[in-house]
C-alpha cells in the first residue's frame, strides 16, 4: 500500500509539473492566435487564455497539496480541475466547430470597423493587401502607404483584399488553438483520476477525516 501511494504521489507531482508547462503553452497559443490577424481578440480565444492561466494556478495548488499531504487542498484541486477541464473542452470545441466561414467573416468585419487607421495600415503593410473587401477599401490610403502590391503607376486596385489572408490566418490559428486545448483537456483527465486515487490513500495528513 505504501509503495502504491508513493507511486501515485510521484505521478501526481509529475502530472502537475506538466500542467504548469501546459498552462504556459495554452496562454502562448492564445496569444499567437490573437496576433494571427493583428486585429481582434475573440471571446473563445480569450477564454482559452483565461483557462490556461487558471490551469497554471491549479497545478501549483495540486503540487502544494501533494507535497503537504493535505486532503483539503487535494479536494479543492480536484473540484476546480474538473471545472477547468469542462471549460477548456467547451472552449476548444467552440474553436474547432463554431468558427465557420460566416462567423469568421463577421468577426473580421467587426474587428476591421473597430480598428484604428494605424492598425489597418499595419495589416495592409504586413499582408500586402489593400482594404478588407470591396465595401471596406480606401485606395488613396494604400497609395499613400506605397504598398508593394500597387502597380508601378501607383494603381492599388490591383492589390488583393485583406479578407482572404486574414480569414485563412484566423482559421488556422483558431483551429490549432482549439486542437491543442482539446488535447490538453484529455490530459487533465489523467490528473483528475490520479487526484481521486490519491485522496483515497490512508496516509494523508490534515483534512482526511473531514473530506472523506
Amino acid at each position: 500500500m505504501a509503495e502504491q501511494s508513493d507511486r501515485i504521489h510521484k505521478a501526481l507531482i509529475a502530472v502537475n509539473c506538466l500542467y504548469v508547462i501546459l498552462g504556459i503553452i495554452l496562454i502562448s497559443m492564445s496569444a499567437i492566435a490573437m496576433q494571427a490577424t493583428l486585429l481582434l481578440t475573440t471571446p473563445v480565444v480569450g477564454g482559452l487564455a483565461a483557462t490556461g492561466t487558471f490551469l497554471l494556478f491549479l497545478a501549483i495548488l495540486g503540487i502544494l497539496g501533494v507535497v503537504m499531504g493535505n486532503q483539503a487542498l487535494i479536494f479543492f484541486y480536484l473540484v476546480f480541475m474538473c471545472i477547468t477541464c469542462f471549460m477548456q473542452s467547451c472552449m476548444a470545441i467552440a474553436c474547432l466547430a463554431a468558427f465557420g466561414k460566416a462567423h469568421r467573416t463577421d468577426v473580421l468585419l467587426t474587428g476591421w470597423e473597430e480598428a484604428s487607421n494605424v492598425t489597418r495600415q499595419q495589416l495592409q503593410s504586413s499582408f500586402q493587401c489593400c482594404g478588407l473587401d470591396h465595401l471596406h477599401v480606401n485606395y488613396s490610403s494604400c497609395k499613400e502607404q506605397q504598398l508593394p502590391c500597387c502597380s508601378k503607376d501607383h494603381d492599388c486596385s490591383v492589390c488583393d483584399f485583406c479578407m482572404l489572408t486574414l480569414d485563412q490566418r484566423l482559421q488556422h490559428a483558431v483551429q490549432f488553438t482549439g486542437g491543442v486545448g482539446l488535447f490538453f483537456g484529455f490530459l487533465q483527465l489523467a490528473g483528475i483520476m490520479l487526484a481521486w486515487w490519491y485522496r483515497k490513500q490512508p496516509t494523508l495528513g490534515f483534512g482526511h477525516d473531514i473530506l472523506n
